[in-house]
């Protein structure tokens, strides 16, 4: 992903598994997801993922705010991937930040 436009916006992890990047400064094989999520769903979801789909994943975990303002600030040089938000209406008035993605 090379750009903050294409920042995904994600209900569930499974739809990014066919657009990994890997713009995060881990290496182009990791999917560098921004998580406002529990630690406890993340540890649910994230491991499954990357067994199922050999995608490595960083996580970064944040509340809401504090993950829109990183993304706000990295609009030039993005370094996530995904943004996987526990509400989506949240981020209504940031969609300028976002590349909607449509899963194949």
């Amino acid at each position: 992903m090379k750009a903050l436009k294409k920042f995904g916006v994600v209900v569930g992890l499974a739809v990014v598994a066919t657009g990994c990047g890997g713009n995060g400064s881990s290496g182009d094989d990791t999917l560098v997801v921004y998580t406002t999520r529990s630690e406890s769903l993340n540890e649910a979801v994230i491991p499954q993922f990357e067994k199922e789909t050999g995608i490595r994943v960083q996580m970064i975990s944040a509340g809401t705010g504090e993950a829109i303002t990183r993304v706000e600030s990295e609009r030039n040089n993005p370094q996530g991937d995904v943004l996987w938000a526990a509400d989506i209406t949240m981020l209504y008035d940031k969609t300028d930040l976002f590349e909607e993605y449509v899963s194949p």
